[in-house]
């Protein structure tokens, strides 16, 4: 037995042992299988939507990876011929004696 106090001031005595019954809810059995169901199927749908989001992340990071690869090329690719356009308009110079020579 176990002594409590209400707000009120009132002293009563209460089982510990003795369930609850006052806040008891009664669920019909198909009901609860259907219930059951439901929360099973939407597990599933939960599951698959997390290795979706797994995935497409995976995917956009790939991508990522792959379009700062092609980036680098091209910004590399356009230093270069930039380089060979300031070779090309250069003032053609005469061949050095070195080079004529055998």
């Amino acid at each position: 037995m176990e002594r409590t106090t209400s707000t009120m001031g009132h002293t009563t005595e209460r089982n510990v042992w003795s369930p609850d019954w006052g806040t008891a809810v009664v669920v019909d059995p198909k009901a609860l299988r259907r219930l059951e169901e439901d929360n099973r199927r939407l597990r599933g749908w939960q599951r698959r939507r997390a290795v979706a989001a797994a995935f497409l992340l995976g995917a956009s990071a790939l991508s990522a990876s792959i379009a700062y690869r092609q980036y680098s090329f091209v910004s590399k690719l356009r230093l270069k011929s930039h380089e060979c356009r300031q070779n090309a308009t250069r003032p053609n110079m005469a061949p050095s004696r070195a080079s004529l020579e055998p």
